[in-house]
C-alpha cells in the first residue's frame, strides 16, 4: 500500500483540476500513463473519444490537455484506441496487489505495460463521468441530492447498467440504470436500504472483469481462486485508513443478489444460497449459518445484517438459528423437508430406552417447523417448537426421513471424560430457548463430550449411578472443570 501511496495523494489533488478542464463528453473511465519519464492521464469520455491530459508541474497542482485525441471502443478485454488512421490496441490485464486497495488495471501494448488504473474511486468527480439524462433523472428524483460514486456494470443478461451514488440530505442512496436499445438511461432501482450509511466517505466500486481474487475465510471449498465476471459492484465506507462497511451484491439470474459483507470490519459474512459463513479477521474462520436470508438488491438492509452472532436470532417461521463449526465436530442443520400430517415419538436420547418427555408422551408432528441437526446409530437428532419461546431438542428414528434425505452422521469430539466428585451438571434439551433444566446432577460422574452446539453449548453424554443421560450444557461449564 505504502508504494502507491504518493500516487493515490497526487491523484486526489488533481480531481478537481479535472472537472474544470473535462471536455463537453462524461468522462466514463481513466488510466494512469507512467512511462519512466513523468506521469499523464488517459481519459475514456462517454462519446467514444479519448482525452490524454500532462501533470505538468506538479507544485502548482496544475493539468495540461495534450494534443492527442481520437477515438476507443471496448471489446471484450480489447480496448482500441484509434487517432486518424494510426490505431493502437490495448488488452485489458487484472493483477491482484498485496490487499484489495492495491489491485490495478493494466493496459499492455505490444508487450510493454504502461498503463494502469488503481483500484480507487477515479480522481475525477462522479458528476462528470454521469451520462447527462442519467444525471437528471437522478436530480428529479433527488433534487438535493449529489452525485458521490458511480460504477458502470458491462455485457449483463439484461445489457449495460450504470450505478450511481447519491447523497441528499445526509441519507445514501444507490441508483440503476438500464441501457436500452436506443442508448438511452432507465431507472429500475432507487434504494437506501442496500447502502451503508453513516458519517464517513462511501465509495462505489466493482471487481474487474478478469481480475483473479481470493476470498479468507479459511474454509478451503470457499477459498478456491475466483476469477470475477466484472457483473458486481462494491460499496465501501473507509475513514482513511481501511474500510469500515463494504457490501458487495452481483448479478445473478437476471438479478443482484447479496454476495457478501462486512460491518465495522472485525467480521466477513459471505453469503451462498443456503448459508451464510463468517469469518474474523485474523483468526479466519469463525461459523456458519444455514438461515434463508432475503438476498435480492431491493429487500437487503444493510443495517440489519448481523454481526457474527449478533442479531442473529429467529427466522420468519420461529425456528431458532445458531451458527456451527464446519471444521470442527459441531452440529449443524441438514436440509430435510418432512411431509405433512405425520407424527413421531421423541427420546431423550438415540434409543427408545431413554424414555420420552412430556411424561412419556413428547412427540413431533410435521405440520410444524422441524430442524434435522444429524443422524447417529439408526436415530435423527431434531430441534422443533414447543410454543414461541420454547423448543425441544431429541431423537426420533432414523425410518421417519423422507427417503431422499441428506443426513450427515455427527461425529463426536475425543473422548475426553470429565470426573470428579465436585461435578454439578445442569442439562437441558432447550439450549437455544428458555434453557429450562431437565436433570440436574451432582457428586462423582463421569461426562462424555459429545459435540458443539455453536460457541455458547455442548451435547454431553453423562453416566451417574449407572444412569446415562444426554443433554446439553454452558461450554463455560466444561471450561470451568476441564
Amino acid at each position: 500500500m505504502k508504494k502507491y501511496a504518493w500516487l493515490l495523494c497526487l491523484l486526489l489533488l488533481f480531481g478537481s483540476a479535472f472537472s474544470e478542464e473535462r471536455t463537453d463528453s462524461r468522462i466514463m473511465d481513466c488510466f494512469v500513463l507512467t512511462n519512466g519519464e513523468g506521469m499523464a492521464s488517459f481519459c475514456l469520455h462517454a462519446d467514444h473519444t479519448a482525452t490524454f491530459y500532462d501533470f505538468a508541474d506538479a507544485e502548482k497542482k496544475e493539468l495540461v490537455p495534450r494534443d492527442l485525441r481520437g477515438e476507443w471502443w471496448l471489446d471484450g478485454d480489447a480496448l482500441t484506441f484509434r487517432t486518424g488512421d494510426e490505431e493502437q490496441v490495448f488488452t485489458c490485464t487484472y493483477q491482484p496487489g498485496e490487499s484489495l486497495y492495491e489491485d490495478a488495471l493494466y493496459l499492455d501494448a505490444d508487450g510493454k505495460r504502461a498503463v494502469y488504473r488503481l483500484n480507487w474511486d477515479i480522481p475525477v468527480s462522479a458528476e462528470s463521468r454521469t451520462p447527462e439524462n442519467v444525471y437528471a433523472s437522478a436530480l428529479v428524483l433527488h433534487p438535493g441530492g449529489t452525485v458521490t460514486g458511480v460504477q458502470l456494470v458491462r455485457d449483463t443478461t439484461d445489457g449495460h447498467h450504470l450505478f450511481l451514488l447519491m447523497e441528499e440530505n445526509s441519507v445514501r442512496y444507490l441508483m440503476g440504470y438500464r441501457l436500452d436499445e436506443e442508448n438511452t438511461w432507465h431507472c429500475f432501482m432507487d434504494a437506501s436500504n442496500p447502502v451503508p450509511q453513516g458519517d464517513l466517505p462511501a465509495f462505489l466500486g466493482n471487481l474487474p472483469r478478469g481480475m483473479v481474487y481470493t476470498r479468507m475465510s479459511g474454509l478451503e471449498a470457499l477459498d478456491a481462486p475466483t476469477v470475477s465476471d466484472g457483473l458486481n459492484i462494491i460499496i465501501t465506507t473507509s475513514n482513511g485508513e481501511s474500510y469500515v462497511d463494504r457490501v458487495q451484491y452481483s448479478f445473478r439470474d437476471g438479478q443482484y443478489l447479496l454476495d457478501e459483507y462486512t460491518r465495522d470490519i472485525s467480521t466477513f459474512a459471505y453469503v451462498l444460497e443456503d448459508k451464510v459463513v463468517f469469518s474474523n479477521i485474523g483468526d479466519g474462520y469463525d461459523g456458519t449459518l444455514y438461515a434463508s436470508w432475503e438476498r435480492e438488491i431491493n429487500k437487503v438492509v444493510f443495517a440489519n445484517l448481523p454481526h457474527y452472532r449478533q442479531a442473529v436470532e429467529r427466522t420468519a417461521g420461529g425456528a431458532p438459528v445458531f451458527v456451527f463449526d464446519e471444521t470442527a465436530n459441531g452440529i449443524r442443520m441438514c436440509d430435510v423437508t418432512f411431509p405433512g400430517d405425520q407424527k413421531f415419538p421423541v427420546y431423550r436420547g438415540p434409543g427408545d430406552a431413554y424414555g420420552r418427555a412430556a411424561n412419556g408422551k413428547a412427540a413431533v408432528s410435521t405440520n410444524g417447523w422441524i430442524q434435522v441437526l444429524g443422524k447417529y446409530q439408526g436415530y435423527v437428532l431434531i430441534q422443533y417448537g414447543l410454543d414461541e419461546h420454547r423448543f425441544r431438542i431429541g431423537w426420533i428414528e432414523e425410518s421417519c426421513l423422507p427417503r431422499d434425505a441428506q443426513v450427515h452422521t455427527l461425529e463426536w469430539m475425543d473422548a475426553l471424560v470429565l470426573q470428579g466428585e465436585e461435578l454439578q451438571i445442569t442439562l437441558t434439551d432447550d439450549p437455544l430457548g428458555q434453557a429450562a433444566p431437565v436433570y440436574t446432577l451432582d457428586g462423582d460422574m463421569e461426562v462424555y463430550l459429545m459435540a458443539e452446539l455453536g460457541s455458547d453449548w455442548v451435547l454431553v453424554r453423562v453416566v451417574c449411578d449407572g444412569q446415562t443421560y444426554w443433554g446439553f450444557v454452558f461450554s463455560s461449564v466444561v471450561a470451568a472443570n476441564g
